[in-house]
């Protein structure tokens, strides 16, 4: 038996370390924000509501259960419910979730939350938009017997807190706890905190232009056989990253309908790119160039940035009749406009 304490409450778990290696995983696909951001686009009134004691919801069969047995001081004890620690329980949960919340537009699951999103030209029409959505989960929840919680409750806000992002009618921003925590983190003192540093800013990454660019000095302090020292390229490469993260842009919520434009720029040692749709950014990302790459020549570095661009987000291009890629390096786009076998052998399979 294992005990976590909550704050209002002391958790029974249980450390199934055996049980999850005979345990086989479902591998069902877990939903991300950028499933949900696409449907976004003419939000402006939101709810978020959780189950409550998402887990607990879901009854295991006999045979399941047996194997679920714990010691404790009163003797032996199983779950009749699914346990906190299983390794299959959040695809579980999660498909369960996703089966009882089937065909309700507007309702969006992740994990054990669900957001109500009211959608409309004025407030007036979002809001009877949300109401009916609202009404019709609290139906489903009802003759689903799905239980939700009041104390996560964001009931019709303006502005709702979503998985360490902010969703608003503007669009897209990030967390200020977040961003807090990237402004008071303190100095690395060995490679460990490097590696934390930079792992919190990626995070982040969609709002922040060119942080692979930025982070390359730290990185360097990673590599293999590296003895540790802290110098000024250092320190300046840390502060601009704290710059970056205290001036993030507004990311506009992306439009299936809206024709898109990818802007792309190579530097020395990093690939930069953003999306764009009427002007305005949906997405910034952003990475280090290999030893390799870095051996290239401008143009094919140029090109190498397109293609990374056209991958990373290839869930917002794919199946798009067309798309405009801007660049600023001139001879590429003169080979673009010449026969593809005129043009070097690298920059033909890119």
């Amino acid at each position: 038996m294992v005990i976590v304490k909550k704050p209002e409450k002391l958790r029974v778990c249980i450390d199934p370390k055996h049980l999850n290696q005979a345990l086989k995983r479902s591998h069902y696909i877990m939903p991300t924000l950028e499933d949900v951001l696409y449907k976004l686009p003419k939000a402006r009134i939101f709810t978020l509501v959780d189950a409550r004691d998402a887990f607990l919801q879901c009854k295991l069969d006999e045979e399941s259960s047996f194997m679920t047995t714990f010691w404790t001081p009163w003797g032996r004890k199983r779950w009749l419910k699914l346990p906190f620690g299983v390794s299959v329980a959040p695809e579980i949960y999660q498909r369960k979730q996703h089966e009882l919340l089937a065909g309700l537009k507007g309702i969006e699951p992740i994990a054990d939350d669900v957001l109500i999103v009211g959608c409309g030209e004025t407030d007036d029409e979002a809001e009877r938009d949300h109401d009916v959505k609202l009404l019709a989960l609290m139906e489903r929840c009802r003759s689903v017997k799905l239980r939700l919680g009041l104390k996560k409750l964001q009931f019709k806000v303006k502005d709702v807190h979503f998985h360490g992002h902010i969703l608003s009618a503007k669009g897209l921003k990030p967390d200020p706890d977040k961003v807090r925590a990237i402004l008071d983190m303190p100095n690395p003192s060995d490679a460990k905190g490097v590696q934390r540093l930079i792992g919190f800013a990626n995070y982040l990454a969609k709002f922040m232009p060119h942080l692979s660019a930025v982070c390359e000095p730290l990185r360097r302090l990673l590599d293999k056989d590296t003895p540790w020292h802290w110098l000024p390229k250092h320190e300046a490469a840390v502060q601009e990253m704290k710059s970056l993260a205290s001036s993030m842009p507004v990311l506009r919520y992306y439009d299936v309908t809206k024709p898109v434009t990818i802007q792309s720029d190579s530097s020395q040692r990093g690939l930069g790119c953003c999306l764009m749709q009427e002007g305005q950014p949906v997405a910034f990302a952003s990475r280090a160039l290999t030893p390799t790459e870095q051996n290239y020549a401008q143009i094919e570095k140029e090109c190498l940035s397109i293609v990374f661009s056209c991958q990373r987000f290839h869930h917002y291009l794919y199946g798009r009749e067309l798309v405009t890629a801007e660049t600023d390096h001139k001879p590429l786009i003169a080979i673009f406009s010449k026969p593809l076998l005129n043009a070097p052998k690298r920059l033909q399979s890119m």
